[in-house]
This record gives structure tokens, C-alpha cells and sequence, in this order.
């Protein structure tokens, strides 16, 4: 969504056709691609689902050849090379942060220039396949627009959940206010994309689309999706005093080592005024989540009425 929204701030027309949550059928493929005639197909893929994607991009190149299908996510920024040498249905891939280089992708489609210029691009030529340099991350994340949250089927979406609540009853949705993680962790994406650096959204930006979501959404909850959201005291209790004023209910993830008694009160009187909360922790390695020293957090959350989790 946040790539659809980036592509309409410039004016370029989107629309988002999700087959983790539909039934994939060729023919409801082609009759959307007949129905609209896009000029680009642009996927984002795990591991986990990189063959379904290269799956439906065999189907769009089957309708049309000229139709140009574009591959990004954590798996192609992994394996570059590789995912465009494995899966010959894709002609292009986007490696580490995409908003711009979509952008230029498309610029690039609209003027019939060449590929070679754009940071951040794989693509072929000929019976090679040229890797660019890669491309700066944007240096202000507050100037990407909110998800564009119209182009989906709200209803599709349920059935996730978060601890103590159910999506069916709920109108649950997930946030990002920051992109990417200091850590190092092995078992994690987030370096490969992001390069290790970690960048804020100001409290303001996340608390409108906050508001976005309750007043356009009818959202009663938000899942806050950030490995990093306990890094800063100050910031933590700027957003959930927000939270709390906008009388939403809310739930996040944090590194064990980002998280202190300080910051558990912060959260918990936030939740003050509304009726479910959780706190999922990551431990840095596989040995952390029992360490004595870190284990305070255990009945230090359960002393506040914080439902907790653990997560690697």
C-alpha cells in the first residue's frame, strides 16, 4: 500500500490485487488485466511465497509479453542475482528500499529511456543480467504518504488477530512509525533492506495517520509493527499519550533490550482507557530470553496488566 500511495503522489494511476488474501484464478487474473491494461506488474515476495509470485507473473506474461513484471521485498533485496537468474517470468527486481526506484521504473516505461541509470534496479540484457548500484535510502520518511488503504478489501482482512482480540469483532489495522533496526540479528530481514540504519517518522505524522485510520477506517485497534518502537522514552510517551487521547486500543512488538521498567509504565498508562493491549518482545539471540538480568520484564509487564509474547 505505502508503494501504491508513493506511485499516486506523483500522479501515476494504481491499484493493488492481493492473492495472499483472494483466490488466484488465471482467469480472474486476465480479465482484471484485460479490464485494466496496465503497463507494469510489480510484486512483493518472501521466501515463502516467491514461487506464487513467479507464478502469477508467468500468467501475466502469457496475456502479455510487453507487460513488464517487477519483483521487490526482502527475498529479491537477499538474493538479487539470484531470484531473477531462478524465476525468468520477472524482468526486472528492486533490491533494498523501493519507493523511488519504482518511481523511476515507471518514469523510465513512460519515456522510453533505459534501465541503466536507476539505483537500486536488476534487470536483463540480452542473455545477462546487470545489477546497478544501490540506492540511497530516503533520508525523510515523513514525506511518504499514508498507505493507500482504498485500494484494498477491508473485509478480506480478517480473521488476523492480535492477543486478547479477534479481527472478526475488531477492526484491526498495522503501522509502521519507523523503518529499519540498529541490530545485527542473523535471523533477520531488516539489515538487508534497510542497511542497518534506523529512521523515525515524526510523532505528528504517526498520530495522523492514526486518526486516519479511526476516522476513514473505523479502526479500533492498531498492531504497531516496528522492531524498534521502545528505543526512545521520550518519543514512546509523546505517541502514546497520543494513542491514548484518540481513545484507541493498541498493541506493539520491541527489542528485549529496548525495554525497561520506565518504558512498561509508559505503555501501561496508556492502555489505561481502553479495554486490550500486548507487548511482544524479540530477544537479540536465541540465549537472551533467558538471561536473569533481562527476565524482570516478565513480572514487571504481568505486574501491569500487559499481556506479553515472545517472538524471534
Amino acid at each position: 500500500m505505502l508503494l501504491a500511495s508513493y506511485l499516486r503522489s506523483y500522479g501515476i494511476e494504481a491499484k493493488i490485487w492481493d492473492y495472499s488474501v483472494e483466490i488466484f484464478s488465471e482467469e480472474n487474473l486476465v480479465r482484471r488485466l484485460k479490464n485494466w491494461q496496465p503497463d507494469i506488474a510489480a510484486f512483493t515476495a518472501l521466501t515463502s511465497n516467491i514461487n506464487n509470485a513467479a507464478c502469477i507473473s508467468r500468467t501475466v506474461k502469457n496475456y502479455n509479453i510487453d507487460i513488464r513484471t517487477v519483483v521487490g521485498g526482502v527475498h529479491a533485496s537477499a538474493l538479487p542475482l539470484r531470484t531473477l537468474k531462478e524465476f525468468p517470468s520477472f524482468d526486472l527486481l528492486i533490491y533494498g528500499e523501493g519507493e523511488k526506484t519504482l518511481l523511476e521504473v515507471v518514469e523510465s516505461i513512460r519515456d522510453n529511456t533505459h534501465w541503466s541509470a536507476i539505483k537500486g534496479l536488476c534487470y536483463r540484457e540480452n542473455d545477462e543480467i546487470i545489477m546497478n548500484g544501490p540506492r540511497e535510502l530516503i533520508k525523510d520518511i515523513n514525506e511518504i504518504p499514508f498507505p493507500a488503504g482504498d485500494l484494498i478489501s477491508r473485509p478480506l482482512y480478517r480473521g488476523s488477530a492480535a492477543r486478547g482480540l479477534s479481527s472478526t469483532n475488531t477492526n484491526i489495522d498495522y503501522i509502521l512509525t519507523s523503518r529499519g533496526c540498529m541490530g545485527k540479528c542473523t535471523f533477520c530481514g531488516a539489515n538487508i533492506v534497510f542497511n542497518g540504519r534506523l529512521r523515525f517518522r515524526s510523532v505528528k505524522n504517526v498520530l495522523e495517520e492514526v486518526k486516519e485510520l479511526k476516522h476513514k477506517y473505523k479502526t479500533e485497534h492498531i498492531i504497531i509493527m516496528d522492531d524498534t518502537f521502545t528505543t526512545s522514552a521520550e518519543r514512546l510517551m509523546d505517541i502514546c499519550n497520543g494513542i491514548k487521547s484518540l481513545g484507541i486500543s493498541w498493541s506493539c512488538y520491541g527489542k528485549v533490550d529496548l525495554v525497561d521498567e520506565e518504558k512498561i509504565r509508559i505503555m501501561a498508562e496508556s492502555f489505561s482507557t481502553v479495554p486490550s493491549q500486548a507487548v511482544r518482545v524479540k530477544p537479540r539471540n536465541m540465549t537472551t530470553a533467558i538471561r536473569n538480568r533481562e527476565m524482570f520484564l516478565i513480572p514487571a509487564m504481568a505486574n501491569c496488566g500487559i499481556f506479553f509474547g515472545a517472538a524471534f
